[in-house]
C-alpha cells in the first residue's frame, strides 16, 4: 500500500489525507480504500462545565464514489462543531457523547463508510488528566 501524507492548514484545521491508490497501467485495477482525515485544535466545548478539545477525525469512503459526491471536509468540520454546540446532556461521558456524534456523522455524510473520531480532552482545574474517546462506527 503507498500511502501519501499531505499536511495543509485550513480554517483552523489541520488536515491529513491518506489513501491507497492503484495506478493506471501498473497492473490489473485492485480495490481500493480511501481514507481522509482532519483535526480541530484546540476546540473550547461548554460540556462538562467547559474544556478544551483536540477532535481528531478519520474516515473512509464508500465505494464507486463519482468526484461530485466526495464531501467538503469542512461540512464534516462544521457539523462536528454544531453537534457540541447543541448537546443537550452536559454531564454525559465523553465515550456517550462520542457515540452519538459518530451516529450522527455516519448518518448526514452518506459518502462515509466507516468513521472514526478521536475525543482528546486536556487537562483542566477541575480534572488535571488528559483523557480520550476513540470510536469506530461503521455503516452495515
Amino acid at each position: 500500500m503507498i500511502f501519501d501524507r499531505l499536511r495543509l492548514s485550513i480554517l483552523g484545521c489541520i488536515l491529513f489525507a491518506l489513501g491507497t491508490v492503484t495506478v493506471s497501467g501498473a497492473g490489473p485495477p485492485g480495490r481500493i480504500s480511501e481514507r481522509f482525515q482532519f483535526e480541530i485544535p484546540k476546540l473550547a466545548v461548554a460540556h462538562q462545565g467547559g474544556n478544551e478539545l483536540t477532535l481528531r477525525v478519520s474516515y473512509d469512503y464508500a465505494r464507486g464514489l463519482k468526484a461530485r459526491d466526495y464531501p467538503d471536509f469542512r461540512q464534516l468540520a462544521l457539523a462536528c462543531e454544531e453537534f457540541f454546540r447543541s448537546y443537550p446532556n452536559q454531564t454525559d461521558f465523553w465515550e456517550i457523547l462520542n457515540l452519538k456524534l459518530t451516529g450522527n456523522l455516519l448518518a448526514n455524510f452518506p459518502a462515509v463508510a466507516s468513521i472514526t473520531v478521536e475525543i482528546q480532552v486536556a487537562p483542566s482545574a477541575r480534572i488535571p488528566y488528559p483523557r480520550a474517546s476513540v470510536v469506530t462506527r461503521m455503516r452495515r
